[in-house]
């Protein structure tokens, strides 16, 4: 049923697109957002950076590494998190690349992430807690942390 509303989502998406003016990067970011809610990451990827040719958004660079998350390429992955990184600190980019940065075992950079989140526990969403925990855990095994 869910892919019924997706689909029905690409249809409004099309006609807003025709007769309202949806931008060129609003088009490209629903677009990936909808072939991203089918499962479809590399057609969602391709989107993404569509929009990213047309503005530079770097929110847009944390959704292209969660693609690449879901697809397991833990390298590209890590390359578009540290892009979002350079300009956004927040937990939807520090969690993922914090734990990215500690499963290659860059102990430096993974710490330097993780103190950008680690007052905001309280504040994560649920999903973010595991990994959140995962690396404190590895942080604090290696004594990293202060």
């Amino acid at each position: 049923m869910s892919k019924f509303f997706t689909v029905l989502k690409f249809i409004y998406l099309y006609i807003a697109y025709w007769l309202v003016g949806l931008t060129e990067e609003d088009f490209y970011i629903k677009k990936g957002d909808y072939f991203a809610d089918l499962g479809l990451y590399h057609s969602a990827i391709k989107y993404y950076q569509k929009a990213i040719k047309e503005s530079e958004m770097y929110f847009l660079y944390a959704l292209i590494g969660w693609c690449y998350l879901n697809i397991e390429n833990d390298e590209l992955a890590l390359d578009n998190y540290r892009k979002a990184y350079e300009k956004i600190k927040k937990q939807y980019v520090t969690v993922p690349l914090a734990s990215l940065e500690m499963k290659i075992g860059n102990k430096e950079h993974c710490e330097e992430v993780f103190k950008n989140i680690r007052e905001e526990r309280s504040e994560l969403p649920e999903e973010s807690l595991e990994h959140y925990d995962k690396v404190k855990a590895y942080l604090d095994k290696n004594n990293i942390l202060n």
